[in-house]
């Protein structure tokens, strides 16, 4: 009896490259998904320019287009600029920012809302008057400086570990009120330029 010559096996075959191909498709896919979606979700700097609908901190298009995330995120920097919308509020909560800055081209701002915490510390780098309404909790040691000619005013309270040191640095003027400094939680507060004024 002649016996029949099976190709079966070479359907078999493909069907094993095609499965290795959906592999090598699934595992590119994969890695272009973790590449765009660390860019998209990156830390970065964000920088506020006042455009949206009112003075919110989430609100997307207060934040300029090349900002890392409109609106910021956990970890971002944030830089204030313009003379557009200078109530800033934070109506957010439970966020941590990596330095919080005022532009030497930003009015005069006045930060209010909620507390948030700074893992790095503050630049002032405007002449206007810049005034903080809103609580800071220190994660760690930070300084505070303050260009020469500027003027940067705290009225909350700035809580922390009572190790934390706050270093006040530049040649301009910090103003700590007695409604923030009579409450205060860190530690020592030290002056290496400028001056330091416990109104």
């Amino acid at each position: 009896i002649a016996v029949p010559n099976f190709t079966k096996p070479k359907p078999i075959r493909i069907l094993i490259m095609k499965t290795k191909s959906i592999c090598i498709s699934s595992q590119i896919a994969f890695v272009v998904f973790l590449t765009f979606g660390a860019t998209i979700l990156r830390a970065g700097n964000d920088t506020w320019n006042g455009l949206g609908g009112d003075n919110n901190w989430n609100t997307t298009l207060n934040w300029i287009t090349g900002s890392a995330n409109k609106p910021p995120l956990t970890g971002d920097a944030l830089y204030f600029d313009g003379s557009t919308r200078l109530t800033a509020n934070n109506n957010d909560t439970s966020f941590s920012f990596a330095g919080l800055f005022f532009n030497s081209t930003a009015g005069a701002f006045t930060l209010t809302g909620n507390s948030f915490t700074l893992t790095a510390g503050m630049v002032d780098n405007s002449l206007s008057l810049e005034t903080i309404n809103l609580p800071v909790a220190f994660s760690t040691s930070h300084s505070m400086n303050v260009i020469s000619g500027g003027s940067l005013t705290v009225n909350s309270v700035i809580s922390g570990a009572g190790t934390y040191v706050l270093t006040k640095s530049g040649g301009g003027l910090l103003t700590l009120t007695s409604s923030s400094a009579g409450a205060n939680t860190y530690g020592p507060t030290t002056i290496t330029a400028g001056s330091l004024l416990l109104d």
